[in-house]
């Protein structure tokens, strides 16, 4: 349950994340009007995202998968599963601005998708979604937009509006109906409802999943919905987490912190290929030369941090800055901060992190950068240890692709390249990128472009 306020008042819920959990048997029908996930209120940058749920009973009405309370607005709902539900996989009663995109809705049995109440301006989006059901209606609830609203674009722009929800891009089934025998929305025939302008570019055809009955819902890689622009979910972070690491967890430093920047997500750069550059404080030193080399050509963003494998968030801060978008080619360089950490469990952490890394990213190139010496000799004989079990850990991995900053960096004046021991002038940070563009421009070639992989 997430928000607490009634309608549109402001709210301090927000920017809350609700992801990877497995959510089951919930309600046992005894309980009516609720769900698996609840939100109420204005709850802007609130994300549900990579839940799995199913087993969702009401002893009278509000068996609910997904349950966008009263006001609920400004809220993400993307890459869920849903299915076994009483009622509503996801519902809204009312709200503003939400987002329900590239989810699975497996199958309620009273009906599918509804909404209590519309009013003016959009409730949400519901793009890219899979809808699938063996029993039930499809909606449920007051989906008439039959009269037009007014919606002020400036003070001086008023514009007559009539919808107030967004259908497109969905692909729906039921294997026991024709598409004929199917209403929408209010009761209306597929082209009719497309009159509206709902659904125009949606298809109906079977997903192709792999067990529905048994609750698998991974489609086969020619399902129809990967046409409509469908991302496959992946599960495998759902559920408990482990109680401890398989490797021993590197104690905080007197500091931590961590930068991020995406680029290009929307602008005129978002068609080239894209670039995630993740490392710590050297890696946020060349980092901005890195997008001035590449300008034009690639669209480069980068998440640097003290935090490295062994630090007990890392992986779950990288998933979030790995699920930003696709990448074509990610560059890694992680081990300056894991000085203190014994190799075995480096290792470990480190294979964890390159797993990630594959599993959230399976068609980008991956680079292994080697982290660079230091102006010590006695600790930059460890980073020698730690490189050569990271690219131990590599070759394990498949990943052939290497960026040998160490060797470079070695290469440099120690008297003058290093400002306090462990980062580097702003020469040698120019070198360093320059090696850092080149090699990642050597690995575009191993990878598909933007317009390959979608």
């Amino acid at each position: 349950s997430c928000g607490w306020v009634w309608g549109f008042m402001p709210s301090a819920s927000f920017g809350n994340e609700i992801a990877f959990n497995h959510i089951h048997d919930v309600g046992k029908g005894v309980l009516s009007d609720m769900g698996a996930i609840y939100t109420l209120g204005v709850s802007p940058g609130t994300r549900i995202a990579g839940n799995l749920v199913h087993g969702i009973d009401a002893r009278v009405y509000g068996g609910l998968g997904i349950y966008s309370d009263e006001g609920s607005s400004g809220i993400l709902i993307e890459n869920n599963v849903v299915f076994d539900t009483k009622f509503s996989c996801y519902f809204m009663h009312f709200g503003r601005d939400c987002v329900v995109r590239n989810n699975v809705f497996g199958g309620g049995r009273i009906d599918q998708i509804g909404r209590s109440r519309k009013m003016a301006g959009l409730s949400f989006l519901f793009y890219g979604n899979i809808v699938y059901w063996t029993e039930g209606a499809l909606h449920s609830g007051d989906w008439d937009d039959s009269a037009d609203y007014d919606f002020a674009t400036t003070p001086s722009d008023v514009r007559k509006l009539r919808k107030t929800v967004a259908c497109d891009w969905n692909l729906y089934f039921n294997p026991n109906l024709r598409r004929g025998d199917v209403r929408f929305g209010p009761g209306l025939t597929w082209a009719q409802w497309r009159a509206r302008g709902q659904d125009v570019h949606s298809l109906w055809a079977d997903p192709k999943f792999a067990d529905p009955a048994a609750g698998d819902f991974a489609p086969a890689p020619d399902s129809p919905a990967f046409r409509l622009g469908f991302r496959p979910i992946d599960l495998s972070s759902v559920g408990p987490r482990p109680a401890a690491a398989d490797w021993r967890l590197r104690p905080h430093e007197d500091i931590e912190w961590t930068t991020a920047y995406a680029y290009g997500l929307a602008d005129g750069s978002a068609h080239l290929p894209r670039v995630l550059l993740v490392g710590d404080s050297i890696c946020r030193a060349y980092a901005e030369e890195v997008r001035k080399r590449l300008e034009g050509r690639m669209n480069v963003s980068y998440w640097s941090s003290s935090y490295c494998v062994t630090s007990a968030p890392y992986l779950e801060m990288l998933a979030t800055c790995l699920d930003e978008a696709d990448y074509d080619i990610i560059h890694f360089n992680n081990g300056l901060h894991s000085f203190n950490t014994p190799l075995e469990d480096y290792g470990k952490a480190y294979r964890a992190a390159l797993d990630l890394i594959l599993r959230r990213q399976p068609e980008a190139a991956l680079v292994r950068c080697a982290c660079t010496p230091v102006a010590d000799g006695a600790r930059t004989a460890q980073i020698r240890a730690i490189n050569a079990a990271g690219a131990k850990v590599a070759a394990a991995a498949g990943i052939r692709l290497h960026d040998d900053l160490f060797a470079l960096s070695e290469t440099f004046d120690r008297g003058t390249a290093y400002v306090d021991g462990v980062h580097f002038s702003p020469a040698a940070v120019s070198r360093q990128a320059a090696q850092v563009a080149a090699c990642v421009l050597s690995a575009a070639s191993q990878t598909k472009t933007p317009n390959d992989r979608h």
